[in-house]
């Protein structure tokens, strides 16, 4: 029995280098029709930044506690002080219920849509999505303090460069 497992642990340890290698040495070349903040940070539009970050940051409210704490551990590092953190978070919060409910708006028309042969009003869709991203900017600028929305620009803006946008996405 000892012999088994030790040929086994050796072919193992033969072939596992061989496996390895071929998965680390194929890169797939980028896509010609995305964004890379990486490269051109500049180049993602503050709509998409920000609705990004909404959709990452924000959590329903009553969220279970280790999504409270996830939310925290995003907010935490734009460094709000507590008055512009806990209205960030309400707004944000806000911004999940109505973006949740578009989204499933959307599923259900689109799901009918489906049934009758038609195209979905996805056009429709995404206007009513980027007015709630803008929607969601006006109540931050209004309830935040001037250093804290000067600092929640400033760390969307410094998210960029961690963001991969679709060319469609950007116009």
């Amino acid at each position: 029995m000892k012999k088994v497992m030790f040929l086994i642990l050796l072919c193992w340890a033969q072939l596992a280098p061989l496996s390895l290698a071929q998965h680390t040495n194929h890169t797939a070349p980028a896509p010609s029709n995305i964004i890379d903040g990486s490269s051109h940070p500049e180049l993602v539009p503050d709509s998409v930044a920000y609705r990004l970050y909404f959709v990452t940051a924000s959590e329903l409210p009553n969220a279970a506690t280790e999504a409270q704490q996830r939310q925290l551990s995003h907010l935490g590092r734009i460094g709000l002080h507590a008055g512009d953190l806990q209205e960030t978070i309400a707004i944000l919060n806000e911004f999940k219920v109505e973006y949740s409910a578009l989204i499933a708006e959307y599923n259900a028309t689109a799901t009918a849509a489906d049934v009758q042969g038609i195209k979905p009003d996805l056009a429709g869709f995404l206007k009513l999505r980027d007015a709630l991203v803008q929607t969601t900017r006006v109540q931050l600028k209004r309830k935040l303090s001037l250093n804290g929305m000067t600092q929640f620009d400033a760390f969307v803006q410094s998210e960029k460069k961690h963001m991969k946008v679709a060319v469609e996405e950007a116009q």
